[in-house]
């Protein structure tokens, strides 16, 4: 494969689909596919492997992945079953994806560069890139990645169907003002801590975070700018703490603790059909509404402040013909 937009990649539903034969002799770009099955104890490297050109690791165990450069991959560096292995101070540019992990436990994707521009194949249905993508995994650790996403609005780093795992220390940038990409999103997955991630180059177009149908998940410390929180779907007994962002909407959230954050937005708190929530000591500073609930009932504020406008707007968070039912201390 010679000048392909993205020249090589797999794709399946589950690990079984992965084992494929490819060997050496396929190449993009003059440079070789290295598509590794069942291999441990490896490190994968430029000086050990300078003529590597696309990277997919399947059933591999203790591999390391480091000081790569890549560029036009469909899925950057791919690793499939992968246990205990590591990719880290790589960079990919230009690709469908910059790090995928697929059904894979104990791993850590560190210090590696992803700089992402448009990506279009309605054929795959990939409408856009990702920058980081962990699916159907287990103790996985993101740290200190530096992750730029151009002209589209897919996440910079995701979550999907995973668990225990930590994303840390990330930074994350969008450098278009007319974009839409999410900073970090979880879809199902549960028990992650998020922390100290900061974004920048938002100029208010993002969602710092998304938890889209998670559990028990932790976001603490971390800068967002301008960019909000949403929490959607049945995302419950989830801890929003300490964090600096531009504004939060909940939906469809219950038992959820949304604690000592500072929070700046025309509306700083939108609350849709929630209940059993904790909402305290924020420092909210908005210019329209403060608050605004619709339908949201049974929960706690307590000592939260308000800077610039102080009034919250509420519709129909009411039980029967009776006052709302929210507890305000």
């Amino acid at each position: 494969m010679v000048n392909n937009s993205r020249s090589f990649g797999v794709l399946g539903e589950d690990a079984t689909f992965f084992s494929n034969n490819v060997d050496f002799s396929n190449t993009v770009d003059d440079k070789k596919v290295y598509y590794l099955i069942g291999k441990s104890s490896l490190t994968i490297d430029s000086a050990l492997c300078p003529d590597l050109g696309a990277l997919v690791l399947v059933n591999c165990s203790g591999v390391t992945v480091q000081n790569l450069s890549l560029s036009n991959i469909y899925g950057g560096i791919h690793l499939v079953n992968a246990e205990n292995s590591v990719v880290t101070n790589n960079t990919v540019t230009d690709s469908a994806g910059g790090v995928l992990l697929q059904f894979s436990n104990n791993c850590t994707i560190s210090k590696n560069i992803v700089i992402q521009t448009s990506y279009n194949d309605e054929a795959l249905g990939i409408i856009s890139n990702f920058g980081i993508s962990v699916e159907n995994s287990e103790n996985i650790l993101v740290l200190e990645n530096y992750v730029e996403q151009n002209e589209h609005e897919s996440p910079l780093i995701s979550m999907l169907s995973s668990s225990n795992c930590t994303i840390a220390g990330n930074t994350l940038q969008n450098p278009l003002y007319y974009t839409f990409p999410i900073g970090i999103y979880l879809q199902s997955t549960n028990n992650t801590n998020i922390n100290n991630n900061t974004q920048i180059g938002t100029n208010g177009t993002m969602d710092g975070i998304y938890l889209d149908r998670s559990l028990n998940n932790t976001v603490q410390s971390n800068t967002f700018g301008k960019a909000g929180i949403r929490i959607t779907q049945q995302s419950n007994f989830n801890s929003i703490l300490e964090n600096n962002f531009g504004g939060l909407y909940l939906y469809e959230g219950y038992f959820n603790n949304i604690t000592d954050n500072m929070v700046h937005s025309d509306i700083g708190l939108t609350l849709f059909n929630g209940e059993n929530n904790f909402i305290a000591r924020n420092v909210i500073t908005s210019g329209e509404r403060a608050i605004k609930l619709f339908n949201f009932n049974h929960n706690i504020f307590q000592k939260n402040v308000f800077l610039g406008v102080s009034y919250i707007e509420d519709w129909g968070s009411t039980v029967g013909d009776s006052v709302s039912t929210n507890v305000w201390l």
